[in-house]
């Protein structure tokens, strides 16, 4: 089954508002209540940052494309069998690291740690931001890059699921599969690593830096 008719079948479904009338339970209500509109909204909102973080956790597009279709497939298939949603941006994204996790083990077998290699790029201040900043700042940036990416794989993930994707550690703790200490653990030795290396300049600049992106 594709996704796309059902996408393009939800163009004259009224039973929702806007996405500002509109609030995340009521939202989701009207998705497993067969609302199109509202499980349109639900994908478009989401594409993109759930493309994202999935190129994160594995650099494969088509495994990317292939996951996110089978999670927005099933989740209309089985939708009135569905629980309670508190965050729907959690949801699809432990569902989709979960797929990609699956379909890349039984492609090649490789273990669910080394599947985060790619680098969190949104580490990278906006150009606007950029332009107000000096330049021994963007020196600093550029190293803060550098050190990133002597994390490991799970420190990197962890980071971008705390500060970029702004989940709680237990949020990360369930999506990840591990306990929540494990969340602290790596949380506090990245920002060691940064800290050591960059001596004061981390997590205050680090907090800077995500102030472009919202969080």
């Amino acid at each position: 089954m594709q996704l796309s008719p059902i996408i393009s079948q939800s163009r004259d479904c009224n039973m929702i508002g806007t996405p500002q009338e509109t609030t995340e339970a009521q939202l989701w209500m009207a998705f497993q209540a067969g609302d199109r509109a509202a499980f349109e909204q639900i994908y478009s909102t989401t594409i993109g940052f759930l493309t994202n973080y999935a190129m994160r956790v594995v650099s494969d597009k088509q495994l990317v494309q292939d996951a996110i279709q089978d999670i927005f497939v099933e989740l209309w298939n089985k939708r009135e069998n569905l629980g309670k949603v508190n965050s729907i941006r959690f949801y699809l994204m432990k569902a989709v690291r979960r797929d990609l996790i699956r379909k890349k083990i039984k492609q090649d077998k490789n273990t669910p740690m080394d599947l985060f290699r790619r680098s969190v790029t949104e580490f990278q201040p906006s150009y606007e931001m950029m332009k107000v900043k000096d330049e021994e700042s963007s020196e600093k940036i550029l190293k803060m890059k550098a050190m990133i990416e002597q994390l490991t794989p799970r420190q990197k993930e962890v980071l971008y699921l705390k500060y970029f994707s702004n989940l709680t550690n237990n949020e990360i703790a369930e999506i990840l599969e591990i306990n929540v200490q494990s969340v602290y653990n790596n949380i506090y030795r990245a920002l060691e690593v940064l800290r050591d290396k960059m001596h004061v300049f981390v997590p205050w600049y680090l907090l800077e830096v995500c102030e472009p992106f919202g969080y």
